[in-house]
C-alpha cells in the first residue's frame, strides 16, 4: 500500500469515528439529576451530550462562526507550511468531519429521493 492509499484509508476511518463520535452524542442522554439546576431540561427527564456540548459553546461564547473561523485558519496555516516544504498541499486537513458526513448524508438521499440512484443499490455496495 503506498503512502496516498494509506492517508485515504485514515480518512475514511476518521469520517466514520467523527460520524460514530456526532451519533452517540446525540443518543446518550444526561439525567437531569446529574445535572447541575442551569443545565437541566425542563421538559424531557435529561440532556444529550449534543445539547449540553451546544449549551456550553453559547455560554462560552463560541459559535459556529468562531470554530469555522478557526478551523480555516488552521488551514491557511498548514497549506502554507505545506507549499513551503513540497509545493504541493493536502486539501483533506482538519475539516469539519461532522458536517462533511451530514452534507455527503443528504446528497445521498437527494439522489435516492429523485431517483438518480436506488437504495438496493447502496445495500449492495457494503
Amino acid at each position: 500500500m503506498n503512502n496516498k492509499q494509506q492517508k485515504t484509508e485514515w480518512r475514511g476511518l476518521e469520517i466514520e469515528l467523527a460520524a460514530l463520535e456526532q451519533l452517540v452524542q446525540e443518543t446518550v442522554e444526561i439525567p437531569n439529576s446529574w445535572l447541575p439546576k442551569e443545565y437541566q431540561h425542563g421538559v424531557d427527564g435529561g440532556r444529550t451530550v449534543s445539547d449540553l456540548n451546544s449549551k456550553l459553546d453559547r455560554k462560552f461564547g463560541v459559535s459556529k462562526h468562531k470554530k469555522n473561523k478557526a478551523i480555516k485558519a488552521e488551514n491557511v496555516e498548514r497549506y502554507a507550511k505545506q507549499m513551503e516544504e513540497n509545493a504541493e498541499i493536502e486539501y483533506d486537513l482538519n475539516r469539519d468531519e461532522n458536517q462533511l458526513f451530514k452534507n455527503e448524508s443528504a446528497l445521498v438521499q437527494a439522489w435516492i429521493d429523485t431517483r438518480v440512484i436506488d437504495a438496493e443499490d447502496l445495500e449492495n455496495e457494503v
